[in-house]
């Protein structure tokens, strides 16, 4: 295990220069766990052969420490691995995601992106029996998936973690309410997900939330602490590794494109995804020729700047 050896050696060399302590440390199953004190906090530190690395405990000095050491290491070599045979085919075969063994809870979000629909997020809650599942089920990262190969995964998983999932769907007319009252999107995006996560946590008990990096770690914080939300948290990009986490972007993008699917139905349109596909500013004028303007904020996030480029070619008044 050429990787784990060199996390150790790393590990411990921080340890020695920020004048840590060890208060144990013990081989695992799949993996080796330090426990390591400065003096006032505990913070476990679980490192993994693949080279990927869980860092657990309450929000302190020592793991804002470890956290930034952990994001700064350089990265891990990937090792080719044979792909597994799955029940959904994927347009680009990933490496496996790893299996941590650990109790968790992961979130992420879609349509965070898109003119058009709503914004989604989802978390879900992981114990090492469901992550066996959901690895067998050939759950990965949604953007590896085609939209007609998400929506019934997106099924399989409610199924398999039932009673465990949280999903929030704004559409356009909400998010744009929502929007006006917070102001920023990553806050209100933190809110969400936080909410969602606490709903999992005192269902579950679980201590320990992964999720996908799209704000700066005290933008998380805060929303934890204003909905009184005691969890350790990893928040780090490419979050969607983790198996917890591929399961709720799913969800997330299952219910996106739900979402979109019904505004098509609606108003009679095809919607595009994203926010720079020029058929975005061609769709808009023509349904504000026939809407209004006001319609924009039915069917797309009002703030993005495409909404001035509708309406300075629309002709609508």
């Amino acid at each position: 295990m050429p990787e784990i050896t060199q996390l150790k050696k790393r590990l411990s060399q921080l340890i020695q220069a920020k004048g840590w302590l060890i208060e144990s440390e013990r081989p695992l199953q799949n993996g080796y766990q330090y426990l390591i004190n400065d003096g006032t906090t505990s913070v476990a530190v679980t490192l993994y052969p693949n080279g990927n690395m869980l860092i657990q405990g309450k929000e302190s000095p020592l793991k804002d420490a470890l956290m930034a050491w952990k994001t700064a290491r350089p990265a891990t070599r990937t090792h080719k691995t044979a792909p597994q045979a799955t029940l959904f085919p994927v347009e680009a075969t990933p490496v496996p995601a790893p299996r941590t063994g650990v109790a968790r809870i992961g979130s992420d979000e879609s349509g965070k992106g898109d003119y058009y629909g709503p914004l989604v997020v989802a978390a879900v809650a992981v114990d090492p029996k469901r992550e066996e599942q959901l690895l067998a089920l050939g759950v990965r990262d949604s953007k590896r998936l085609t939209d007609e190969t998400i929506l019934p995964m997106a099924t399989r998983i409610s199924e398999i973690c039932a009673g465990q999932v949280c999903v929030e769907r704004y559409m356009p007319a909400t998010y744009n309410e929502l929007y006006s009252r917070v102001g920023n999107l990553n806050t209100l995006l933190a809110d969400v997900h936080v909410l969602l996560i606490s709903r999992l946590q005192v269902a579950t008990n679980y201590q320990l939330a992964v999720i996908d990096q799209f704000a700066d770690r005290s933008v998380l914080k805060r929303a934890f602490v204003k909905t009184h939300c005691d969890i350790s948290f990893d928040l780090r990009p490419r979050a969607e590794d983790d198996v917890a986490v591929a399961a709720a972007s799913i969800l997330a993008r299952a219910g996106f494109v739900q979402g979109l699917r019904r505004l098509a139905a609606q108003y009679g349109l095809t919607f595009p995804k994203g926010s720079s596909d020029p058929r975005i500013v061609t769709v808009g004028r023509a349904l504000v020729q026939r809407e209004g303007p006001e319609v924009l904020k039915l069917v797309a996030k009002y703030h993005f700047k495409n909404t001035e480029e509708i309406l300075r070619g629309s002709t609508n008044p």
